[in-house]
């Protein structure tokens, strides 16, 4: 079965008027300076519609991850693709965000703060998923 444009339009709108919470997503650059150690700058982008829920992908009291053992909890993070109907949101920024969303970012969620451990694009792409870990 193939879904048309329009079939996929129609599921990306509806799970992004789902996502209750909002998000600050950092933009992580490392760039060499002169003295040949790395710089950090970021760039953050407020308020992007999201979902997020502890990771259920236990084994052993621990959380295996795209290979990795970690014993800090996992989070799966959801985010839109497409617009919403939100005219608080910044839609523009908030998609170019979600898009650019790579390991070395982080996610703020009040006074949380999540680190990404991998981005999981998917055919038929309805929605951004993000593995994080929280840190303490």
């Amino acid at each position: 079965m193939s879904l048309t444009a329009a079939d996929l339009a129609g599921m990306r709108s509806t799970l992004t008027a789902s996502l209750p919470d909002r998000a600050s997503i950092v933009h992580v650059t490392k760039v060499q300076d002169i003295a040949g150690g790395r710089t950090e700058t970021t760039v953050t982008t407020a308020g992007v519609p999201c979902r997020f829920v502890e990771s259920s992908q236990k084994k052993g009291g621990e959380l295996v991850a795209v290979e990795v053992l970690t014993a800090q909890s996992g989070w799966l993070f959801t985010f839109p693709l497409v617009e919403g109907d939100d005219q608080s949101v910044d839609w523009t920024a908030a998609l170019a965000a979600v898009i650019a969303l790579d390991v070395l970012d982080r996610i703020l969620i009040g006074s949380r703060t999540f680190d990404v451990e991998a981005v999981f694009p998917r055919s038929w792409e309805l929605d951004r998923r993000v593995f994080c870990t929280e840190r303490r």
